[in-house]
């Protein structure tokens, strides 16, 4: 199932999307959906723990999904919030425009940023001051959505 992932940096406002399938293909991608699905496997419907199979760095993931196909994700560096990012299975029903109006009005975000697609959709907002873990939050983001939304929509 392919569902699109849109990265917002909210320093300059660039925005960066892409769509991806909830079954990688590559090798490392897939690894990465394996041990996020194995963490997720045995958290509550709400946490905050450090992501326990990275080498490097200090991050946790504060992590909330609520009914309708809607979940938060918070990925903290060194204690600080570095991605937020909303997941909407179904961005056309009311939870999912609700979540993503709601990021767009927190954020300010242009509201093309959040414009709802066939299919599941994740807005991440990629906060100031985490420039050298950019990418692999955008991989842990990614595979956080793979597994989310793979689980949700029953694949």
């Amino acid at each position: 199932m392919i569902f699109e992932v849109r990265v917002v940096n909210v320093e300059d406002g660039r925005v960066e999307q892409g769509s991806f399938d909830t079954v990688p293909t590559l090798e490392q991608a897939e690894k990465v959906v394996r041990l996020m699905r194995e963490f997720l496997s045995t958290m509550p419907a709400q946490f905050r723990a450090a992501v326990p199979f990275l080498k490097r760095g200090s991050i946790e993931l504060e992590w909330a999904s609520a009914t309708g196909g809607v979940a938060f994700a918070t990925f903290h560096e060194s204690g600080q919030a570095a991605t937020l990012a909303v997941m909407a299975s179904d961005p056309f029903n009311e939870a999912g425009q609700g979540v993503l109006a709601g990021l767009q009005q927190s954020l300010n975000f242009d509201p093309e940023v959040v414009a709802p697609v066939e299919g599941p959709l994740m807005v991440v907002a990629a906060l100031p001051g985490a420039a050298e873990w950019q990418p692999i939050l955008h991989l842990l983001n990614t595979s956080l959505a793979a597994v989310y939304f793979g689980a949700i929509l029953k694949q």
